[in-house]
């Protein structure tokens, strides 16, 4: 019985702070962990960020994107800054950083709570 609570603790705890491990694992090794080279973003050799259209080949317009993030409350792919470059929250080789933060101090993505059988 006490493995099965600190089960549950750690799987609710894991929920509650999404952003912990968000932040602390870099975009780039994501990509290489899915067998992405360096060129198969960056087509030339410039270290330069790529463009939020070249992003889009593979992850899909902002409505696409929304979609992907829907249980995150705020929504952030869905929000009033809808054109802005992914290069001002996910970073390559830097830990990604919550732009929105920017004016909304404090601000973090939470799970939705998940309804129960009778739909609350």
């Amino acid at each position: 019985m006490r493995n099965i609570l600190w089960i549950l603790f750690l799987l609710t705890f894991s929920l509650l702070v999404p952003n912990l491990h968000a932040q602390h694992v870099l975009t780039g090794d994501i990509h290489k962990e899915k067998g992405l080279t360096c060129k198969d973003c960056h087509v030339t050799e410039s270290k330069k960020p790529v463009s939020r259209d070249k992003c889009q080949e593979c992850h899909g317009s902002y409505a696409d994107l929304a979609k992907t993030t829907e249980h995150l409350d705020p929504n952030p792919h869905y929000n009033h800054t809808i054109d802005l470059d992914c290069n001002y929250c996910h970073h390559m080789h830097k830990p990604a950083v919550i732009y929105c933060r920017n004016c909304h101090q404090g601000l973090a993505f939470v799970p939705k709570p998940v309804a129960g059988k009778d739909g609350k």
